[in-house]
């Protein structure tokens, strides 16, 4: 990769080969066996029905044949790739988000169908937009842009928010490299975000960027949580609740305590929002997989916010995840 006079990566003509692959019952099988298959090569993809679209850098033809032959895979299809660049902000832009989408696109793929893809791509958004150093509010704005692309929700109420809210917002705050009994590549996926946020930010410091920075970004959490597999439901959950963490007036809400190897710039802070329909998609809460990673989530420094500790017992707790079903 080229880099020009600001140290930033010149975009590269890459012309990405396109095919619409069909999986069978099994999908996540065949998701895994097309991950194995595509490891030697750089690659991203999209879900869409019961397959994938898939972009590569060299075709695949032979291999997605085999596939098929090796009934792993039930079909596929040529065509012909058009990158949404205007909505990730033009060509510069664009290149930033074909680097993020091969570099999350292996695990997301090999994922597919495993317990915890939505924690897993909200700690990546989230060290994303810390990297491009929004502020909370401006965090806030990005999952409402988002919240608008989704289906409207209609969440819980009481205790059964003031859970949900808990455990989003330490997903959104938490220090992602810190996630314990992480799988192998984590690390680097989580630095991949982060540099992608670090880049927009350069670019939109420039003013290259075409559109704005948090219209871009909510377009990175769409895409990256179609990768992980989150139903458009639960994307809907997830984007009202981080609207809600950041723009509400509740009490005891941000951690004071800080990550002992990082400092992101800005969190999300606090629950607030409008519900919506009644016919929409409800939440139910459980419990995740991921503990609390080191001590504490990243603190807050932004110098209008006032500070508080975590709420007691809170501490040391199982992350609750929230599922979205239709009432």
């Amino acid at each position: 990769m080229t880099f020009n006079d600001e140290n930033l990566p010149v975009p590269e003509n890459t012309s990405w080969w396109h095919a619409s692959v069909a999986f069978p019952a099994q999908h996540s099988d065949a998701a895994r066996a097309l991950a194995t298959a595509l490891a030697e090569q750089r690659f991203h993809f999209l879900r869409k029905n019961a397959g994938v679209r898939l972009r590569t850098e060299q075709p695949a033809t032979g291999l997605l044949d085999q596939l098929v032959a090796d009934r792993l895979l039930t079909s596929w299809t040529g065509g012909i790739y058009e990158p949404e660049t205007h909505a990730f902000g033009g060509p510069e832009g664009m290149a930033v988000a074909h680097d993020v989408f091969c570099a999350d696109s292996p695990a997301a793929l090999a994922q597919t169908g495993a317990p915890g893809a939505r924690e897993r791509a909200v700690m990546l958004l989230s060290a994303m937009i810390r990297a491009v150093g929004l502020d909370p509010f401006e965090a806030g704005d990005v999952y409402a842009q988002w919240a608008v692309l989704r289906p409207p929700v209609a969440p819980p109420h009481g205790p059964a928010l003031d859970t949900a809210l808990s455990a989003m917002r330490r997903l959104m705050n938490a220090d992602a490299a810190l996630r314990p009994d992480a799988e192998a590549g984590w690390a680097e996926r989580v630095a991949a975000f982060e540099d992608a946020g670090r880049r927009l930010r350069l670019l939109a410091d420039d003013g290259r960027l075409i559109r704005g920075i948090r219209g871009v970004l909510a377009h990175h959490a769409i895409f990256a949580f179609n990768r992980a597999g989150v139903p458009v439901e639960a994307q809907a959950a997830t984007a009202w609740l981080g609207r809600h963490v950041a723009f509400s007036g509740g009490e005891g809400d941000v951690s004071t305590r800080r990550s002992a190897l990082a400092e992101p710039k800005g969190c999300p802070v606090i629950p607030g929002g409008r519900t919506t329909t009644a016919t929409a998609p409800r939440c139910v809460v459980g419990t995740s997989e991921y503990v609390q990673y080191a001590n504490a989530p990243p603190p807050c420094d932004a110098p209008h916010l006032t500070p508080r500790a975590d709420p007691p017992g809170i501490t040391g707790q199982p992350l609750a995840s929230l599922e979205w079903r239709p009432p």
